[in-house]
């Protein structure tokens, strides 16, 4: 059973105000602040401030490579997770998008009929032929070693 009060993500946002909580993030935090401090080091008070402050401790060699994990670990923490568009929302998008170029369409075939333009010819061309620079490089060498 979870122990009644607010959930971890609730207790990280309140003690961390500027931060948002990500599982996988606050997972890396807790395992930094038990490699810093030890098994005697005493509960994580779930603040980054103080795993800075414990960073700090350290000696300076150990001290340089934890604090470039925990700014890497700050930085991660200042976004905010992008949540996906579910398949229904995208559906309703691609669905006005679809609806607003017929429109769009629509309304070119009017004008065109009311100026007397021809109607609009779609020609489909091949795309352009890319051209490989690596591969032509390769080539002129491989000619110029031939000669």
């Amino acid at each position: 059973p979870t122990p009644p009060g607010p959930d971890i993500s609730e207790r990280f946002a309140a003690n961390n105000p500027y931060l948002h909580y990500q599982s996988d993030y606050y997972s890396q935090a807790e395992e930094m602040w038990r490699s810093v401090v030890g098994d005697e080091g005493g509960v994580w008070n779930e603040t980054l401030l103080s795993l800075r402050k414990a960073i700090l401790k350290l000696p300076e060699e150990e001290q340089v490579e934890k604090m470039d994990e925990f700014n890497l670990l700050r930085d991660k923490l200042t976004q905010p997770r992008i949540k996906p568009l579910s398949e229904e929302s995208y559906d309703l998008c691609y669905g006005c998008l679809r609806a607003a170029i017929d429109t769009l369409e629509d309304e070119d075939n009017v004008l065109r009929t009311q100026m007397s333009l021809p109607e609009r010819v779609h020609v489909e061309e091949p795309p352009p032929a890319e051209i490989d620079a690596t591969s032509e490089k390769t080539a002129t060498s491989e000619s110029r070693q031939d000669e």
